[in-house]
């Protein structure tokens, strides 16, 4: 997990009741806050690990990861999870996040990456592993209402295909989302030097054409907004 410094670069006012947090200074492996829709209830038991995550106000959000083995569900091993935790980092409270019911909501996966757009007052996330199957789905966490809601998004342009253990990296400044190397198919072991930018006012996908690091998997990526 990472949580940065807060940085007041004026975010947009909650609604009326809205759960969303206070805006925050960009960063590799991000999370956000949560609200008035937060469960009461703590951690269970078998809460996700290697999860993606976004730095927001005074705490993280935390979606999915690598369940442990065993865990309550008597499910391990590679299966992923899809709770969303609220760590609040002046406490070190650990709570189940409550979004709204009856929607679509993203399949359990772990090896993800997140992060927080402060304008939309959402939580993307982008790819990771899906039952041994790597993803390339982009979902968004929105807390404009007084229950947050996840919501599957429709992008244009270049996405970037499948994979885990992306680097990424969101600039606040200019609403756009990094995403980059990682590795590919489970069976071929492919790793990945190619790098996207998402811009989250439009949802639009486009390949940047570099000539920067090897394909390489794990990586870390941060902005430097001075720049």
């Amino acid at each position: 997990l990472a949580c940065l410094e807060p940085v007041d670069e004026g975010g947009p006012a909650k609604a009326s009741g809205a759960a969303a947090p206070a805006a925050q200074g960009a960063g590799a492996g991000g999370g956000s806050g949560g609200g008035s829709g937060e469960s009461p209830s703590s951690a269970p038991d078998d809460a996700g690990t290697d999860a993606g995550c976004v730095a927001c106000g005074p705490d993280l959000l935390v979606f999915g990861g690598h369940r442990p083995w065993p865990s309550t569900s008597g499910q391990g091993g590679a299966n992923g999870s899809s709770i969303t935790l609220r760590i609040e980092i002046a406490t070190g409270r650990v709570s189940e996040l409550a979004v709204r019911p009856g929607l679509a909501a993203p399949p359990p996966r772990m090896n993800h990456v997140a992060a927080w757009d402060a304008a939309g007052q959402r939580m993307l996330l982008f790819g990771g592993t899906q039952n041994a199957l790597v993803a390339a789905d982009l979902w968004a966490l929105e807390f404009a209402t007084a229950v947050p809601r996840w919501r599957k998004v429709q992008t244009s342009g270049a996405p970037p295909p499948a994979r885990e253990f992306a680097a990424a990296a969101f600039d606040q400044v200019r609403r756009k989302w990094y995403v980059g190397f990682g590795q590919g198919e489970l069976a071929l072991g492919s790793l990945k030097s190619d790098f996207f930018v998402l811009d989250a006012a439009t949802n639009h996908w486009t390949q940047l054409s570099t000539s920067g690091p090897a394909a390489r998997t794990g990586a870390a990526m941060a902005v430097d907004p001075s720049t």
